[in-house]
């Protein structure tokens, strides 16, 4: 029997076989539209910011959509999304800052992904994302 996808709820549901069992289980994770549309509010969020200093425009701007966005998605099978978020980030960021100090190159030797996590207070979008069974996913035990 093959399952399509579906989404409902901003939600995208599959139903694959599990990688550690092979059982078929059902898995949500955010939709291809949710990941284009938090690029699309990033980017305008460093674009409309750049002449802010670094720390104010992410304080401001930038956690406040990673923090909803991640905070929504974070009971799903959402890691691998908001590693690619989180990656977009760090990148549009460094592209931000070269554009904004005429440096030609890419700006991964003076600004790493960790530096703004350390220094600058980036919001730790894989933090939220909750690994194991589903009793430690929730809040509440889950009745079996």
């Amino acid at each position: 029997m093959e399952w399509t996808p579906f989404d409902f709820l901003g939600h995208r549901f599959a139903a694959q076989p599990s990688k550690l069992t092979g059982k078929l289980k059902t898995y949500y994770y955010p939709p291809p539209k949710a990941m284009k549309s938090v690029k699309r509010k990033i980017r305008e969020a460093v674009r409309t910011g750049q002449h802010w200093n670094l720390p104010q425009l992410i304080k401001e701007k930038v956690n406040p959509i990673l923090r909803g966005w991640g905070n929504y998605f974070k009971t799903g099978n959402s890691r691998k999304h908001f590693l690619s978020i989180a990656n977009y980030t760090t990148w549009t960021l460094c592209i931000m800052l070269r554009k904004k100090h005429k440096k030609r190159a890419k700006g991964w030797r003076d600004h790493p992904p960790s530096w703004f996590y350390e220094y600058h207070g980036l919001f730790k979008l894989y933090g939220l994302s909750v690994t194991g069974d589903e009793s430690s996913r929730y809040a509440r035990p889950v009745p079996l």
